[in-house]
């Protein structure tokens, strides 16, 4: 069995089977505002993960942890998927990005980090958006987060 729940700014219907969550949240792809990122996290552990989307985009968005270091450091998690890169050398890795591939960065509140990020990969060509409210509207919201590797 599964739940369903429809969102008034989506078409089609969500089926959410049991033994998982789900939650969205909007992270700017969207120009309504509406929720665009989605993420699911099985209640039980899981030998494999995915982030897929059936919008008109090449490719689910890249998630990119742009925190600062200090933020960085004190924080044990990030938003599950995620990779991490370093905000002020972002001219040294925005060419080794998949060029066709949207990305959202993410901050600690989604403010000036991640939309610095998001403005500088844009002007690369990279289409490119920032999480609004950043990690920690990402909790309040109770998207998955996973451990920081390493």
């Amino acid at each position: 069995m599964s739940r369903r729940r429809a969102d008034p700014d989506v078409t089609s219907e969500i089926r959410v089977p049991r033994g998982f969550r789900f939650a969205a949240m909007a992270a700017g792809i969207k120009q309504s505002g509406a929720p665009d990122l989605a993420l699911a996290e099985a209640a039980a552990g899981a030998r494999a993960a995915a982030v897929f989307t059936t919008n008109l985009v090449v490719a689910a968005p890249l998630i990119v942890d742009v925190r600062r270091e200090p933020s960085f450091a004190a924080d044990d998690g990030q938003i599950a998927g995620a990779i991490r890169r370093d905000p002020e050398s972002v001219a040294a890795w925005r060419g080794r990005l998949p060029a066709k591939r949207p990305v959202v960065v993410y901050c600690v509140h989604g403010h000036e980090v991640s939309q610095g990020v998001a403005a500088t990969l844009a002007e690369a060509g990279h289409e490119a958006r920032y999480l609004a409210g950043g990690i920690a509207a990402s909790r309040e919201a109770k998207l998955p987060t996973m451990r920081k590797i390493g």
